[in-house]
């Protein structure tokens, strides 16, 4: 059978296992809110990110065509919203979309410029890029809902003027994201950003989870797989080096060609296992 026509069969399957799950009154946001948050019970948890998967299939629509099947822009979605139902703090009684939503792209945002089209940008303007989505993300979580120009220009050093400019940048390109490309190098803008500022805890920690994930996925490659990836992203407190440097350091040495087809694979590998982690959590198994 064609791949796209498994791929939509797939779709259709997933489509159906979501449909008839109910949405959630902002009381049942709170209620499951604190099964989660006070006793750790992870019925509360899956029960917010199920009442939501649906918007998650919203977002990933506006994406397509940028570089990721459908299906893999949903998965994406979706440990957004995981990471978001593990976060939301019923407390402060705002709609549990409000806060999740900024998750959700983001993790969007993140995948599509790891594999999706790369738009290469000025060092600068993605930069710039990089500080209004962290003021944005900030203010939607202290607010409850989506800051306007105005609020976004007094908490940062932009005008309302450049604010708009960004936005509209934004929302045109959708790619955009610290793993922009420098010029013809291996290097990424999010290399040579604000790297003199003191992390606050929240961010040590999304560190810390983070490297913890990067070494289980590292764990599912190959050695082979696990050194091309290291010496290209500079793991391991390597230099990063191009992919036909990292080709001459193999004996014998394999073309620039086959190790990008080694990488691809290895990304392949990545991806699968975050699927199986939510569908472990769907199962109730948590990640």
């Amino acid at each position: 059978m064609p791949i796209r026509h498994l791929e939509e069969r797939a779709l259709d399957k997933y489509f159906d296992s979501i449909r008839h799950l109910p949405l959630l009154t902002a009381d049942e946001e709170r209620f499951y809110g604190h099964m989660w948050q006070d006793d750790r019970n992870a019925d509360g948890l899956r029960k917010l990110v199920e009442g939501n998967l649906r918007f998650v299939v919203k977002e990933a629509r506006k994406f397509e065509g940028m570089g990721l099947d459908l299906l893999d822009l949903i998965s994406e979605g979706n440990l957004g919203l995981i990471e978001a139902a593990k976060r939301f703090d019923p407390l402060r009684e705002n709609k549990f979309l409000t806060y999740a939503s900024w998750w959700v792209r983001q993790a969007i945002f993140h995948a599509l410029a790891e594999h999706g089209t790369k738009i290469r940008l000025p060092q600068k303007v993605a930069g710039h890029l990089v500080q209004l989505n962290r003021h944005t993300g900030r203010l939607a979580q202290a607010l409850g809902r989506q800051p306007t120009v105005a609020e976004i220009a007094e908490a940062s050093k932009f005008s309302p003027e450049e604010v708009t400019r960004l936005q509209v940048l934004q929302q045109t390109t959708n790619t955009i994201s610290t793993e922009q490309g420098m010029g013809d190098t291996d290097l990424t803008v999010g290399d040579s950003l604000e790297q003199e500022v003191e992390p606050s805890a929240m961010r040590s920690l999304d560190h810390e989870a983070f490297l913890s994930q990067l070494q289980k996925c590292l764990d599912s490659l190959s050695e082979k797989e696990r050194r091309i990836l290291s010496l290209h992203f500079g793991l391991n407190n390597h230099e990063p080096m191009t992919l036909e440097q990292i080709g001459r350091s193999f004996i014998p040495p394999i073309s620039r060609e086959r190790v990008r087809q080694i990488e691809e694979r290895a990304f392949n590998k990545i991806r699968e296992r975050r699927r199986e982690v939510l569908c472990d959590f769907l199962r109730g198994e948590l990640p």
